[in-house]
């Protein structure tokens, strides 16, 4: 079975003196048994991902804007945003949560990871992975119970 669905994201570019420009993508998601798959069309050009999951496609296009100085404005592309194991296995990785260091992860913070986010709030999938490796080796004994493996691995 095969699924496909379109959404809008916004993309800022970031410019030296810290002015932002900001423009607008489509997302074009495609989803198969056994890949998933993400078409971005932007300023005319078309980034393409296949992936395990939603996050390690959205992770794989954003990795392919960073070197043009962009960044998406979407909940999967914040600093503290995460899939638990259980959410990538179970449901593609659509959903994540809202990491707070030093607090279990709550069901009450899944956002869907192409949900708009505030147009500051985004990092760079290096420092994205980082921050969640951190809130990993915290104090957290339900880490695990929430699905989260314990090893920082995507």
């Amino acid at each position: 079975m095969t699924h496909e669905e379109t959404c809008r994201i916004k993309v800022v570019m970031k410019q030296l003196q810290g002015q932002a420009n900001w423009s607008d993508a489509r997302l074009d998601l495609f989803e198969s048994a056994e890949t998933y798959r993400i078409d971005m069309h932007w300023e005319n050009q078309l980034l393409f991902a296949n992936a395990d999951d939603w996050f390690q496609a959205l992770q794989a296009i954003r990795e392919q804007l960073e070197p043009q100085s962009a960044f998406l404005c979407c909940q999967g592309a914040r600093l503290n945003v995460y899939p638990s194991g259980m959410s990538r296995d179970m449901g593609g990785g659509r959903m994540a949560y809202v990491l707070v260091m030093e607090e279990h992860a709550q069901p009450a913070r899944l956002v869907d990871i192409f949900d708009p986010a505030d147009d500051s709030d985004f990092s760079t999938v290096a420092e994205q992975n980082a921050f969640f490796a951190r809130w990993l080796k915290s104090e957290h004994p339900s880490n695990t119970e929430a699905g989260f493996s314990g090893n920082g691995q995507l």
